[in-house]
């Protein structure tokens, strides 16, 4: 699924869009902190998020992701 809307580049009209999955890793985040754990995945994700978010990306699918790395 995300690689076919890569592919045709059609990362708007998303079921979950980039700022549901941003909220969602946030809430984990906060689980990672109370229990302890290793964040570094979770805070590097978190900043490609926030990347996608300053790009405008916010309102589409996941995988628009790709774009901050194109």
């Amino acid at each position: 699924m995300i690689a076919n809307t890569i592919h045709t580049n059609t990362f708007t009209d998303p079921i979950n869009t980039l700022k549901v999955w941003k909220e969602a890793l946030h809430h984990i985040q906060i689980h990672a902190k109370v229990l302890g754990t290793n964040s570094e995945v979770l805070e590097f994700i978190a900043d490609k998020f926030e990347r996608a978010e300053s790009a405008g990306y916010e309102k589409e699918d996941l995988a628009a992701l790709i774009k901050i790395f194109r």
